[in-house]
């Protein structure tokens, strides 16, 4: 069955929170898990969007679902959980199989957007996961858009950490052997990051001398 504007009852149930009804749905032979209205998105999606743990592991328990299918932006169940810091759900969906490594029509992956919400959890999972980015200098840049495997550049990354002034996550990038003084495809480095607009260094901000301005 569908609403008036193509909604199938699993849809509107987990739009609802309807765990129960999301179960029993689910167990039906012609579930329809991967469905989208016009304009909408998957049940799955918006699980993912809403943060319902309970509807997301009642979706996944039904046959064929995709964890990987993406809205209209080319984003992933994992990147919309990330985006919306629902960490519970994109930990889930990440044991559940689904990929670290699927990026949005733009070219943001679940890695990159952990980096930007300041997630240094999911980033630590992420990159144990096998996320696809590059530490070392001699492969730090990013490959081509055409390319087939897209790579994160660490030191981008870690810039973006310096101008969120995001200790905890520069600190994780660091281990992986980031080196602040190498500068990106744009001139700047997380060195120069820090000293241009917060006129002060990695070792301060690792050390938790926040700048007064940053919230």
């Amino acid at each position: 069955l569908a609403g008036r504007t193509g909604e199938t009852a699993l849809y509107l149930a987990s739009q609802e929170g309807h765990v129960d009804v999301v179960s029993a749905l689910c167990k039906g032979s012609d579930c329809p898990i991967n469905t989208r209205a016009e304009g909408l998105v998957s049940p799955l999606f918006m699980a993912a969007h809403t943060g319902n743990l309970g509807v997301a592991k009642a979706l996944c328990t039904a046959k064929n679902v995709d964890l990987n299918i993406v809205n209209h932006a080319g984003a992933t169940p994992l990147s919309t959980a990330t985006q919306c810091m629902h960490t519970e759900i994109a930990k889930f969906l990440l044991a559940a199989k689904a990929n670290v490594n699927a990026i949005t029509d733009n070219h943001i992956s679940p890695l990159k957007i952990a980096v930007l919400t300041k997630n240094t959890e999911l980033a630590d999972l992420y990159i144990k996961s096998g996320a696809n980015v590059h530490f070392k200098r001699s492969e730090n840049a990013h490959d081509s858009p055409e390319s087939k495997h897209f790579y994160d550049n660490a030191n981008v990354l870690a810039e973006a950490a310096a101008l969120n002034c995001d200790a905890p996550m520069l600190k994780l990038l660091m281990e992986h052997k980031v080196d602040p003084t190498l500068q990106t495809e744009n001139g700047q480095s997380v060195v120069s990051v820090l000293k241009d607009q917060f006129d002060t260094t990695v070792e301060e901000l690792l050390a938790g001398a926040i700048p007064e301005h940053v919230i």
